[in-house]
């Protein structure tokens, strides 16, 4: 922290620092792997010669907050809190639970009041936050990250009012994305969006080689991975010995993103004696949305830690025998709590399906175990 500020103050001393407009919903004190990306990049960009303002949420709506993680963020960086209006949030989900909706058209009203993204209610207070920052400040680039992808939307609207020039960062596929449910209409609908975003910005960053957006990249594409601040694994933690052999999930169980196949081999290898139950611990670090854990629990030893601070989920990664990374089979990234893992330096084991970004990783970098769901034990 204290570099960046000095290097802060070198380049304004000098006269050389550039300004950069950064729209970020996911932002500190927001908590969750989708912050952690983007505070880096202000933390360490002043360094370079650029000073960033960032343009975020009044985060009323959204429930996980890391308080911690606002020491990454330089004394010199101005932070401005965009209103949000969850009105079309609400109607959708209220919509979506009434019993006179037929049932497979249930989920369409949330689906449509909800897009791009439930975070669509933010988009005029952060356009008009973003429109009184760059009327009053000279600013020599524009950043939107996403998700959520309404964030590249106020970007599209700012870059054709102002024609500042615009990078548009992608986290996350968007309309390519196979985890992407949405009816075929509204798929459509966000390819044709996403085209535009995708023509009408100066640069695109994507986090793999192998991401995919419409659009036409050639020659604006820029792949900057996800990666792991080695600042924060130098601090010292206590790690607590275990009594167990620890598997722990480091981050959300929820739709495909389950880990299923990782508690029933578990269950397996249970019941036919090949591993003694009270002597395994399989801990999940983060928010539990799927509700099929029962049978397991009478197998295996479960501990839900729910959603700790940043600090205290490397403390987990490093205090486990082994950590579990578990993508859907198709997956294409990799995500950045892959290199938390790589660099906490315990063995891992990745779940994901063949060819994938993160399986090769784990795999040629002799890392722990690279399987497929399919796999069996």
């Amino acid at each position: 922290m204290r570099i960046v500020r000095e290097g802060v103050r070198r380049a304004s001393a000098h006269g050389s620092s550039r300004s950069v407009l950064v729209v970020a919903y996911f932002f500190p004190p927001l908590g969750g792997g989708g912050v952690q990306r983007t505070a880096k990049f202000v933390k360490y960009i002043p360094h370079h010669g650029w000073m960033p303002t960032v343009i975020t949420t009044t985060a009323r709506y959204y429930g996980v907050h890391d308080e911690s993680l606002l020491n990454d963020i330089p004394a010199e960086v101005r932070v401005v809190a965009a209103s949000e209006n969850d009105l079309l949030r609400r109607a959708g989900n209220w919509l979506s639970g009434r019993r006179w909706v037929p049932g497979r058209w249930r989920y369409l009203p949330g689906q449509v009041l909800g897009w791009p993204d439930p975070m669509n209610g933010w988009v005029l207070g952060a356009l008009a936050a973003v429109a009184r920052e760059l009327h009053t400040g000279n600013y020599d680039a524009l950043i939107t990250t996403s998700a959520p992808y309404s964030a590249h939307i106020v970007g599209a609207l700012a870059r054709r009012i102002t024609g500042v020039p615009w990078i548009a960062d992608f986290r996350d596929e968007w309309s390519q994305n196979p985890e992407l449910k949405q009816p075929e209409f509204l798929k459509r609908l966000s390819s044709r969006v996403e085209r535009m975003i995708v023509g009408g910005c100066d640069r695109v960053i994507v986090t793999t080689n192998g991401a995919r957006l419409a659009g036409p990249v050639a020659g604006k594409q820029t792949t900057i991975t996800n990666g792991v601040d080695l600042a924060d694994i130098a601090v010292k933690m206590a790690v607590s010995p275990r009594e167990r052999f620890t598997l722990s999930f480091v981050g959300s169980l929820y739709g495909d993103r389950n880990c299923r196949e990782v508690l029933a081999a578990l269950k397996r290898l249970s019941d036919r004696g090949a591993i003694d139950p009270d002597r395994v611990e399989f801990r999940i670090v983060g928010r539990v949305s799927v509700d099929d854990l029962t049978d397991v629990r009478e197998r295996i030893r479960i501990t839900q830690l729910g959603y700790v601070s940043h600090h205290a989920a490397l403390a987990e990664m490093r205090s486990a025998d082994a950590l579990v990374a578990y993508l859907p089979s198709h997956s294409r990234s990799i995500p950045g709590k892959i290199f938390e893992y790589l660099a906490c330096g315990r063995p891992i084991l990745c779940v994901v399906g063949r060819g994938s970004a993160s399986f090769e990783m784990v795999r040629e970098l002799g890392a722990g175990y690279s399987v497929e769901p399919t796999d069996s034990v």
